[in-house]
């Protein structure tokens, strides 16, 4: 599943429906929405589901990400809990968002795909960059595990570690499709310049952000097109 450009994505945390649905009203501009079900009081799978199609009206694609506290996520029940409604889902979302760390990732990456949906594999490290080494390890293991598209997040605490981000993103894109992310103040500009050096993806925000140091859709869309990023 080789994308041609990169695709600005809207990502959506919000406590309840109707919080969704208006925050879905916002993000004309981007391309796939993400839903992040685990910021939801309640994420029953068959509200889920509905928030799901409900998204795909609007004619957009869909990733369902229903995030591990470990990862960055607020989901409150147990483990198995939240497999479950990923699983109950599948069908119903373009894109899967699975955590690198998550028990049974290969059987849940195969169930997906069975299901005819594509495959996030993702890892997240909130406190630093590692090196350049250890980051491209940790992409190809997300790619051995089945991800369609490998991605990862690291927060940046110098314009060195961004940089190092940047080398990771060219050289991991000529394996497959990957997205990078130099999360915080310091790798904002990473957001707008990790597209150009082969991110598939980009994060914005629609009503708040929902990772440190997101643009808006607004500000990610006008950068790429000065850039020449989106065509």
């Amino acid at each position: 599943m080789l994308l041609k450009k990169p695709l600005v994505i809207a990502a959506i945390m919000e406590k309840n429906r109707q919080s969704f649905l208006r925050s879905l009203d916002l993000a004309g501009e981007a391309d796939i929405v993400e839903a992040r079900i685990d910021g939801l009081d309640n994420p029953d799978p068959e509200k889920v589901m509905r928030l799901l199609d409900s998204i795909k009206a609007t004619g957009k694609k869909t990733i369902l990400t229903n995030r591990m506290k470990e990862e960055g996520g607020a989901f409150e029940g147990e483990e198995k809990d939240r497999i479950k409604v990923i699983e109950s889902c599948l069908t119903a979302a373009d894109y899967v968002d699975l955590e690198l760390r998550m028990d049974g990732l290969r059987e849940m990456a195969m169930k997906t795909k069975r299901a005819d949906t594509g495959v996030i594999i993702s890892a997240h490290n909130f406190n630093a960059t590692p090196g350049e080494k250890e980051m491209l390890s940790i992409l190809k293991k997300e790619f051995k595990a089945g991800a369609d598209i490998a991605k990862l997040a690291a927060k940046a605490n110098s314009m060195e570690d961004v940089l190092t981000m940047l080398s990771v993103t060219k050289k991991a894109s000529e394996i497959g499709d990957v997205c990078t992310i130099s999360m915080g103040t310091t790798g904002r500009l990473s957001r707008v310049a990790a597209p150009l050096f082969g991110s598939v993806l980009t994060y914005g925000y629609v009503t708040k952000p929902t990772a440190p140091g997101q643009l808006s859709i607004a500000e990610l869309k006008e950068a790429l097109r000065i850039l020449g990023g989106l065509r």
